[in-house]
């Protein structure tokens, strides 16, 4: 096997140097871990893990498609203490603590203790990165955690020989894979090649090295199946064996391919471009880019942090090879010991850490965004520093000046990395200073965020009492959570993968049945989704406007309010009005938004102060039986009025023979305070078709603007009209 250079820390300095990387963790954590609020992902996971606490069973009465270890530890933790988002952060900061303490010593391993501290620098560095994906209560951390912890115990037993070590190790492989699924799995498979490559290391190829791998490896599976037979103890007592399976195994797969993201290519390193648009940007950027963005002329004209992404893509499959290179063939700086058998030349700790975090990382895919990314890049941290180590004290295969050459480079690339995240620290704790408010909050979140927020939660107060069940679409559950409303139905989640099977039918029915009086919806689809709501799940969109009226939007186009109808409005066949329409300035927008369709008129942001006349013509069949021309209008109203400003909007109808405005409205534009964080549902306006029933008609949908206006850089949309769900209601046929 490959001998190691003696660079222990001596035993009496072991203890002192544990609890100043556990304090340098804690004081590094703490400020990441007590700030930013996740809406869906963290806001379902703690809602479902609450109502697992007081009764409800995960996958019969809960929708998830994720191993329930997660659920359990939160709600063992809500059964300790008083359920808040602040307290479902102090496992996270112990389990940081763990992965720092795993940062230094697997690499020891292979380098020694300066291998070790290395570990823990770059790892942190990576958590500013990562924030807030490392730094809140969610499985993908834990998992990758436990994978980890049972790699550092792989080693211990390649080292030792102790069969304890592999029984651990198999108890925290299988901890892996109760935390999620498929990280678990896959670093089940670099863990078990990792065993044969032990064994073909020391005895070669041959039928006995193969047994004593098969011997391990059914040790390695024995803790992992223990687990899962625990696991599938527990739910077959709960009635909910079949579900889970279905939930688990099948579901996953069905679904894998309809929200699959293509890897950042290297390509994109040198486009001008690069994630300029803010699907790119939300896509495959660091929440601190846009969180704690960098002030500077040189940065925003080279794009230079947004180029460090994509080598974040590109840095893994690097270490992979390099490592796989230094690891199976040259000189790895030591030399073979076992004189009495036939060994393989290669390092096998270094495969081994190799082999487990290769197979974490294939956990990126089918959905490989910056936040899948980033979920298994804590291994790649750890084999990045293991390979360099081996690298640097290789003492043939390289020259001294190309490791020379080669030191000067990681460090100036680790340096730019570093000067980023320091920046970002400071950025975010200084930014984000308003403490959530309320029993269940105490996590730290920015300003504009808390406002709209605090305001949300008014009006959910407003039109409902504690207890009540609360619709929130698709994805803030975080909501329900806050302010003690539950979730109607068993799905808390409503993307497409969740809901699409019955078009949202069984979330409507939890609705109506629990007498819901309040819904909150996004205003837009998840920026990724390729079918928005209104399309996989039109049964729900159907029944909120049906049975709900907008009151308010909140934000900046962040939440829609509604309330319960008096009245529930009767079913009626509708169209959009903006299907087939022309415009005559590419000024004019259209939007698909969650539950509608909207037509902005807008002039962009900035000095505003020549007159314009903007005009769509949408072409439209008026049903037999006669329809209304319905929408609802609005403006963005300006951050500055420097003279007085009108909107004139008119609606105008044209057939083959004439030409009739039916609808025109004058709106004198004022401004709004920066503070104004809520703005009342636009008036909905109705113009009456029957004179056109059985025609084809276009609508001319004008807005001409007089006067002198400046806009905030912040609305991108700027100032103008905003045409909100234009649609052809048809008459019931009974009017005929």
């Amino acid at each position: 096997m490959i001998s190691r250079p003696n660079m222990a820390i001596p035993s009496s300095s072991s203890l002192l140097l544990a609890l100043a990387l556990g304090g340098c963790a804690v004081l590094f954590v703490v400020p990441l871990a007590s700030r930013s609020l996740t809406m869906a992902d963290e806001g379902y996971l703690l809602l479902q893990a609450l109502d697992l606490a007081n009764g409800k069973v995960l996958y019969r009465d809960m929708d998830a498609f994720v191993t329930p270890g997660m659920w359990f530890l939160l709600a063992a933790v809500f059964k300790l203490f008083e359920p808040s988002v602040i307290v479902s952060r102090l496992p996270v900061v112990v389990g940081y603590v763990v992965l720092i303490g795993l940062a230094y010593r697997i690499p020891t391993y292979i380098g020694g203790w300066r291998a070790g501290l290395a570990g823990v620098a770059v790892m942190m560095m990576t958590t500013v990165w990562a924030f807030p994906a490392w730094t809140f209560a969610f499985y993908s951390p834990f998992s990758v955690l436990f994978a980890l912890a049972g790699l550092e115990r792989l080693l211990a037993f390649h080292t030792s020989s102790a069969r304890r070590d592999l029984v651990l190790a198999s108890l925290l492989f299988g901890l892996s894979v109760l935390f999620k699924q498929n990280y678990g799995a896959l670093a089940l498979i670099g863990a078990g090649l990792s065993l044969i490559a032990f064994r073909v290391e020391v005895r070669g190829v041959c039928a006995k090295a193969l047994g004593e791998a098969t011997r391990d490896v059914l040790w390695l599976a024995s803790g992992v199946v223990a687990i899962a037979l625990l696991t599938i103890a527990y739910f077959a007592s709960h009635d909910a064996l079949s579900v889970m399976y279905q939930s688990l195994v099948v579901h996953p797969f069905e679904f894998s391919g309809k929200h699959d993201i293509s890897y950042l290519g290297l390509g994109r390193l040198f486009a001008p471009d690069l994630m300029s648009d803010h699907v790119e940007m939300m896509t495959y950027g660091a929440q601190p880019i846009y969180r704690a963005p960098i002030q500077s002329i040189f940065t925003a004209s080279t794009r230079v942090v947004e180029r460090m992404h994509v080598l974040l893509y590109w840095f893994p499959p690097l270490i992979f090879i390099m490592g796989a290179t230094l690891s199976l063939g040259g000189d790895s700086g030591g030399r073979n010991e076992d004189k009495g058998e036939p060994s393989a030349k290669i390092d096998t700790p270094l495969l081994s850490i190799l082999l487990v975090s290769f197979f974490i990382f294939l956990g990126t895919f089918p959905r490989a965004d910056f936040n899948h990314l980033i979920n298994v890049y804590q291994p790649v941290v750890i084999a990045g520093v293991a390979s360099f180590a081996v690298f640097f004290r290789a003492r043939s295969g390289s020259s001294r000046i190309v490791r020379g050459v080669a030191g000067i480079a990681v460090t100036l690339v680790l340096g730019c990395y570093l000067l980023i995240s320091g920046y970002w620290y400071y950025g975010l704790v200084w930014s984000m200073n308003m403490e959530v408010e309320g029993s269940r909050g105490g996590v730290k979140i920015g300003f504009a965020e808390a406002s709209s927020l605090r305001r949300v939660l008014q009006d959910i107060d407003q039109f409902s009492k504690p207890g009540d069940a609360m619709l929130t679409v698709p994805d803030i559950a975080m909501l329900n959570f806050l302010s003690k409303r539950p979730m109607p139905s068993a799905y808390y989640n409503l993307y497409e993968h969740h809901i699409a099977h019955d078009a949202g039918a069984e979330v409507a029915a939890g609705a109506m049945e629990h007498d819901t009086t309040v819904a909150v919806t996004r205003v837009n689809n998840f920026f990724s989704d390729r079918v928005g709501l209104k399309d996989y799940a039109p049964v729900l969109a159907d029944y909120i406007d049906r049975y709900f009226e907008h009151r308010y939007t909140v934000g900046r186009e962040e939440y829609l309010i509604y309330s319960r109808r008096d009245e529930t409005l009767p079913k009626r066949d509708f169209t959009s009005a903006l299907e087939d329409c022309e415009f005559n300035s590419s000024k004019i927008k259209v939007v698909d938004h969650l539950l509608f369709r909207s037509m902005y008129q807008t002039i962009g942001p900035g000095h505003l102060h020549n007159e314009e006349s903007l005009v769509a013509r949408c072409t439209v069949d008026v049903p037999k039986q006669g329809a209304d021309f319905v929408f609802e209008m609005d403006y963005s109203h300006p951050r500055v009025l420097n003279k007085p400003t009108t909107l004139r909007v008119d609606v105008l109808i044209e057939t083959q023979s004439q030409r009739n405005r039916v609808f025109t409205e004058t709106m004198r534009v004022t401004t709004t305070s920066p503070r104004t964080n809520r703005i009342p549902a636009p008036r909905v306006q109705r113009v009456d078709l029957s004179d056109y029933a059985g025609q084809r008609i276009t609508l001319l949908l004008r807005t001409d603007r007089k006067g002198k206006v400046t806009m905030s850089r912040s609305k991108v949309r700027g100032f103008g009209t905003t045409w909100q769900n234009p649609r052809i209601i048809a008459r019931p046929a009974t009017d005929l």
